[in-house]
C-alpha cells in the first residue's frame, strides 16, 4: 500500500500573494494488520535499547516514519517523539525546534527517508541538530 506525502516544493511572493507550489511522495506503508506489531517492537526496542540516545532517537524517527501507523502526522508525531527521547537524556534537546530544522531542508529529508536503510538517515539528522562528533556523557 502506498501513501502520499505533500511537502512544499516552492514558494514564492508575487503580487503581494504567497504562491505555494506543492509535491507529492509516494511511499509503501506497512500493512494495516502489522502497524500494530511494528510500533509494539519498535517501543520495545527504545525502551531496551543501549545505543546512544542520540542514535536511538533517529532510529526510532526512521522507523517510526517506515510504520507510517497514521493517515496523517506521522512527520511531526515523529520529531515529536525524537524530541522526547533526546530530551530524556539532555534536557536542552527540549529547546531544539527539530520540525523548524527538518523544514529547512525538507527535500532532503525525505529524499534520505527513501533509502532503504537508517544509516544516512541518521548521518542527516544529526547534522541537521549540529552534532559532528558522538561522546557518551
Amino acid at each position: 500500500m502506498l501513501y502520499f506525502t505533500r511537502i512544499i516544493y516552492c514558494a514564492t511572493i508575487c503580487g503581494g500573494r504567497l504562491i505555494v507550489i506543492y509535491r507529492w511522495l509516494a511511499r509503501e506503508a506497512s500493512p494495516p494488520k502489522l502497524v500494530q506489531n511494528r510500533k509494539d517492537d519498535l517501543m520495545n526496542w527504545v525502551k531496551t535499547s543501549d545505543v546512544h540516545p542520540l542514535i536511538n532517537g533517529c532510529v526510532f524517527h526512521y522507523e517510526f516514519l517506515h510504520i507510517y501507523p497514521f493517515s496523517k502526522g506521522n512527520e511531526r508525531m515523529a520529531l515529536i517523539w525524537q524530541m522526547l527521547l533526546l530530551a530524556q537524556w539532555k534536557l536542552l534537546f527540549a529547546r531544539i525546534p527539530l520540525e523548524v530544522i527538518v523544514h529547512s531542508s525538507q527535500q532532503d529529508y525525505f529524499d534520505i527517508l527513501s533509502t532503504p536503510n537508517s544509516t544516512a538517515f541518521i548521518e542527516f539528522m544529526l547534522d541537521a541538530i549540529g552534532v559532528n562528533s558522538i561522546t557518551v556523557c
